[in-house]
């Protein structure tokens, strides 16, 4: 299932490049140094007083250094605008954009066309990103792009709340590392309670599980995956060379990890299906390290041509294969004699079914075991039913053929001969639903857009290129 990944922490620490770019702050307004510019002049624009800076422009703040090709200082409004290959150089990152656009009074900043925002760590990609340094809001009004060494994620459109440590991305949100992939149209993120929640045809290829699954809704903390509204699940096992897959669908889908365990819930009309068996319940979980499933609130479970319902439902497998299910209390298990055209009922307390390489080879019912079963002629022909009662009954099988029946303890049994009609016979408690049975789904969960671009957004720009070639720029 989703793990909790870096993939998802890495956007707070590409945001948190922006909002500590702080290039020329509202306090320090008038210690800007002009360390150099080829050209520097004052004039008016409407009245106002501007000092025009041109050609190798350097300015320093603080420990915050700007380059461009020019900028205009208004002074009396306390405005900065810059232009042209622009690369801002603080203690923590470095940004590089075509213009820049900063209004000391508000504290809002722009960052247009190519903006490139690089840490140790991150680089973040965009053409609009505006910060207010009093609201302490960034604003991603344009497709923006983060990228660290073990993951990227991409999204039309976000913003982040500093004050509240959250994030919304919108629209084609996608995501991706070594190991998984997700996407949807929007993501909620907070980091101090690291939760997100993802919205609208959401999909998620989770590759070190091997599953994939989707939904409407999907939520996750350090703990817990949950996707909800039509979710849908496809868990992936390879087999003697073979790819074999399980199909679950339900209305939730929670996925928790545990010390011991991964643990599978599934909630609300739950369907699954495998090569091996397939079930209905309302409610159902699955136990990664034992490969156990449980069934609860009026389950259904299929293998070949047998139906079981009970209140509780467990199904054992070993290596992908059914080993074991057991059922209580009061199980009723229908078996269809294709050949016969007939069904064979058995029930009890508590009913035990064995398997051998995946094929059915016994059944154990006790106590209290009631059974139907029909026999056959000579000629293999209809020749009557048995009805018999025990403390205990073993149903022997093979080839999914019933061979023998051994019964112990207060047994009581009547015979049906072919004359009674005993093919109508029905055992208390008797349901054979084949229609509410699963069929194999002939869908496969792909994502909806094309995987996220290796290549960055837009040519990078002059400066950052340059500086590039002095470190080591692995991102």
């Amino acid at each position: 299932m989703i793990r909790r990944s870096y993939l998802f922490l890495l956007i707070f620490a590409l945001i948190a490049a922006c909002l500590l770019i702080d290039p020329l702050p509202a306090r320090s307004q008038q210690q800007v140094t002009i360390k150099q510019a080829d050209k520097a002049t004052i004039i008016k624009q409407n009245k106002q007083s501007v000092r025009k800076l041109i050609g190798n422009v350097h300015l320093v703040s603080g420990e915050v250094e700007m380059y461009s090709d020019s900028t205009l200082q208004y002074l009396d409004e306390g405005i900065l605008k810059s232009y042209g290959n622009i690369q801002i150089n603080t203690p923590n990152e470095r940004i590089w954009s075509d213009s820049l656009y900063y209004d000391m009074q508000s504290e809002l900043s722009r960052f247009r066309n190519r903006v490139l925002v690089l840490t140790d760590q991150t680089k973040l990609f965009g053409d609009k990103i505006n910060y207010n340094f009093l609201t302490k809001v960034a604003y991603f009004l344009s497709p923006v792009r983060m990228k660290d060494e073990q993951g990227i994620l991409t999204a039309q459109q976000g913003y982040y709340i500093e004050n509240r440590d959250s994030a919304v991305f919108r629209y084609q949100v996608q995501m991706k590392d070594t190991l998984q992939y997700v996407e949807g149209d929007s993501l909620h993120m907070n980091r101090t309670s690291e939760v997100y929640e993802m919205y609208g045809r959401v999909f998620a290829d989770d590759r070190e599980n091997q599953l994939k699954l989707s939904g409407n809704y999907l939520e996750a903390d350090s703990l817990q995956r949950k996707v909800s509204g039509d979710a849908y699940l496809q868990r992936f096992v390879e087999k003697e060379g073979q790819m074999d897959t399980t199909h679950i669908r339900a209305r939730d889908i929670i996925y928790t990890k545990t010390d011991t365990t991964d643990l599978l819930d599934a909630y609300g009309n739950v369907r699954i299906w495998s090569r091996q068996f397939s079930a209905v319940a309302d409610s159902a979980r699955y136990f990664k390290s034992s490969e156990k499933f449980e069934l609860w609130s009026n389950p259904r479970a299929w293998h070949q041509s047998i139906q079981l319902t009970g209140p509780y439902i467990e199904i054992q497998m070993d290596s992908q294969q059914v080993d074991q299910l057991i059922s209580y209390p009061s199980p009723f298990a229908v078996k269809h004699d294709t050949s016969l055209d007939r069904y064979h009922q058995i029930k009890g307390d508590t009913l035990t079914a064995h398997f051998q390489n995946g094929d059915l080879s016994q059944i154990h019912v006790r106590p209290n075991s009631q059974l139907l079963y029909y026999t056959k002629d000579e000629k293999e022909q209809s020749d009557g039913a048995i009805r018999m009662t025990a403390q205990s009954t073993r149903i022997l099988f093979e080839n999914d053929t019933l061979k023998k029946v051994r019964s112990q303890k207060s047994i009581d049994g009547t015979y049906l001969p072919e004359s009674q009609n005993p093919g109508e016979k029905r055992l208390d408690g008797y349901t054979w639903e084949p229609e509410l049975r699963p069929v194999r789904p002939d869908t496969t969960l792909e994502p909806k857009w094309d995987p996220i671009p290796e290549k960055p957004p837009f040519a990078l720009p002059e400066r950052y290129l340059q500086y590039s070639k002095t470190v080591d720029d692995s991102l």
